[in-house]
């Protein structure tokens, strides 16, 4: 459904802008510690790290894609990736068709959190790429 087409459009997008020192991986178990494991639907993280080896700091950017678990999504996913120190989480909203970007972590949460809508150009958090538009997806 609506879900995948995202994953698989933005995973194509993302590969294509994305420095060969960086890697963008779909679905990946991160380990935020011993008893928090997510996984989220795309994140970027540096190439030389192994994947089980990845934490929260060496996150670029985490990606859900919501269509069923908004509020999951926005409330306690985006507390833990906080709490362990993911610099940028995107929740991207199917059904209102608006992504909410989450930045500046801390243990109460993020500091700062953005809604773009679908049709709004919007600057990737990683040096070195360009903006990303979803409504062309």
């Amino acid at each position: 459904g609506p879900h995948i087409r995202m994953v698989h459009a933005l995973m194509k997008k993302l590969v294509l802008a994305m420095p060969d020192e960086l890697a963008v991986s779909p679905a990946p178990s991160l380990y935020l510690s011993e008893r928090n494991v997510l996984e989220p639907d795309i994140c970027i993280f540096p190439v030389s790290m192994e994947g089980p080896d990845v934490r929260g700091p060496d996150l670029l950017l985490v990606i859900e894609i919501s269509d069923t678990t908004l509020r999951n999504d926005l409330g306690k996913k985006a507390k833990l990736y906080a709490e362990h120190g993911v610099a940028h989480y995107w929740v991207i909203d199917l059904n209102a068709e608006i992504l909410h970007r989450f930045t500046q972590p801390g243990v109460e949460g993020y500091g700062t959190k953005t809604q773009s809508g679908f049709g709004e150009a919007v600057a990737m958090p990683v040096e070195g790429t360009t903006t990303i538009t979803l409504a062309d997806l």
